[in-house]
């Protein structure tokens, strides 16, 4: 017995394609995203076992062989699609942390309080998501592509979180420098009234010839 070639394309647009596409997606999101438009490594091994398992799967003379590599496509898809959002979301949270790494909590409170009572709360419970979705995640032929659905969801809420932080970059950088200032002029007010104190004091103490 062995599968009619309608029957591996069957298995191919009903299983394996709609997941390529959806990691395939994601990858290419992410890939955009960096500046450096570096591909992720881990993610391009999986789908290089993808479609040898599926070249495999085309001259393979049984139906079980054929099976057999089939199923393994579709698992380094999973594996493919799970390294992709893993890496894509802990790119982000870092983008996000070295963002706002650069100021100080004064100017962000003055400038940015939601970030304080608002986004980072958010950060913390899209952390606690996707440690739960990499925990119980599933990579055998069973698996489905739920968690992906979530990984998503957290992905794109990364993405807004970024680029509304990106937004007050200008008015920050701002706020430093007039921070800087400020602080130069109250140093040198400071110094200018000690330097100024001594000169009079000493100017006094000489008039009363004590010195």
């Amino acid at each position: 017995m062995s599968l009619s070639p309608e029957e591996y394309l069957s298995f191919i647009r009903k299983e394996l394609a709609p997941l390529y596409f959806k990691v395939k997606e994601m990858n290419i999101k992410a890939e955009n995203f960096d500046k450096l438009s570096r591909s992720y490594v881990a993610p391009f091994n999986e789908f290089r076992s993808t479609w040898d398992h599926m070249f495999k799967a085309a001259v393979s003379p049984d139906v079980e062989g054929l099976m057999s590599n089939l199923s393994e496509a579709k698992v380094h898809l999973y594996r493919a699609g799970y390294d992709v959002y893993e890496i894509f979301a802990s790119d982000l949270s870092m983008r996000v942390e070295d963002s706002m790494d650069k100021y100080s909590s004064s100017v962000i409170s003055r400038i940015f309080p939601a970030y304080f009572n608002e986004i980072q709360p958010k950060i913390i419970s899209i952390h606690e998501d996707l440690t739960k979705v990499r925990a119980n995640k599933n990579v055998d032929t069973n698996g489905n592509s739920v968690s992906f659905d979530i990984y998503e969801k957290n992905i794109n809420d990364l993405i807004e979180i970024y680029k509304r932080i990106q937004g007050y970059i200008p008015i920050f950088e701002k706020e430093e420098k007039r921070d800087v200032w400020s602080r130069i002029k109250e140093q040198s007010l400071g110094i200018l009234i000690t330097l100024g104190t001594g000169i009079i004091l000493g100017f006094i103490l000489f008039k009363l010839g004590l010195i």
